[in-house]
């Protein structure tokens, strides 16, 4: 308890660590349902794997990498008032974080490429193609050095959860400030990859309705 100072919480030191992890456990388990499912039609059915499962298929597994950092957060303390971690327990709860969210930044480039490479497969049309791929370079070069500049954000690197030893760090507002950038360009590139689903279908030839509603439907799966 070496973060024990003044009067403790009120109602004690209560852990909702389990919470988290049943909540988190139940998100893992829907999206690699929904992997295994997709990868099962794909090559049981329709026999055409192509690098768009491929891709969400390691987006699945660096997610699950990222369920191992909650786990070892959990372990830490996750769930519980800073107020009854021990230094120690603290440190290493920073230190997963740390891991998990660039565990995060990775497997959100890893997804948005699977989706534009699925639209790839789906378009017949030469120009949306080449606006499709000009779309992954765009999201490889907003996405990539925003998870290098978190990674170095201090030197050395174990400076970012154990702030004892001697280093420096990108202060807190620079900090934000990759976050919001990030935030933002995921943002765009979510509502431009919606968008594309409208034009696979603009000359399509059924209702209106029909279409308004396959629209919104592949906009909001891509989103």
């Amino acid at each position: 308890m070496d973060f024990a100072f003044g009067p403790p919480p009120p109602g004690g030191d209560k852990n909702r660590g389990s919470i988290i992890l049943a909540l988190d456990g139940l998100i893992f388990g829907i999206s690699w349902t929904m992997v295994l499912m997709r990868l099962g039609v794909r090559t049981g059915i329709t026999r055409n794997l192509g690098w768009d499962d491929a891709t969400i298929f390691l987006a699945a597994l660096t997610n699950s990498v990222g369920l191992g950092f909650y786990v070892c957060m959990i372990l830490y303390g996750l769930g519980r008032h800073k107020y009854y971690l021990s230094d120690y327990d603290y440190k290493m709860l920073l230190k997963w974080d740390y891991l998990d969210w660039i565990q995060m930044f990775f497997t959100l480039v890893i997804s948005k490429i699977s989706i534009c490479l699925l639209l790839l497969r789906l378009s017949q049309f030469s120009r949306l193609k080449k606006c499709l791929y000009w779309l992954i370079t765009f999201i490889v070069a907003t996405h990539l050095p925003l998870l290098l500049l978190m990674i170095v954000q201090c030197r050395p690197v174990e400076k970012a959860w154990n702030t004892a030893i001697d280093g420096k760090c990108f202060s807190k507002n620079v900090i934000g400030n990759i976050l919001i950038a990030q935030g933002f360009f995921s943002i765009l590139t979510d509502f431009i990859g919606a968008g594309f689903p409208i034009l696979l279908l603009w000359n399509v030839k059924i209702k209106i309705g029909s279409k308004v509603a396959i629209w919104l439907l592949m906009g909001f799966g891509v989103m």
